[in-house]
């Protein structure tokens, strides 16, 4: 589950962690530079922050999962979904302008 831009994950997903939590592992990161979480390279980009995420979770050794996202964890995990196809079954994304055009 990857949080909005301006918060943090236990501030976003607070409602929905005890009743997702009885059928799904639940993985729900601060996204880098958001809530307590840091890095010592300068780069903030949706790309590194997608890379961040599925690299720490294949660390955790979860070989395949599905991504849940509100606001800007909806870039994150289009991302990860374009960057990791044989990690990401499935994407959701919520109140994100991720395919928006000007039209």
């Amino acid at each position: 589950m990857l949080h909005g831009y301006g918060g943090n994950s236990k501030w976003q997903f607070i409602h929905q962690v005890g009743s997702l939590s009885q059928s799904f592992n639940l993985y729900i990161p601060d996204l880098l530079f958001f809530g307590k979480s840091y890095a010592n390279k300068p780069e903030r980009t949706e790309v590194f922050q997608a890379k961040c995420v599925a690299e720490g979770l294949k660390r955790l050794g979860v070989e395949r999962f599905a991504v849940y996202s509100i606001s800007h964890g909806g870039y994150v995990a289009y991302w990860m979904a374009e960057m990791y196809p044989k990690l990401v079954e499935k994407v959701v994304v919520v109140s994100c302008g991720v395919g928006m055009t000007e039209e």
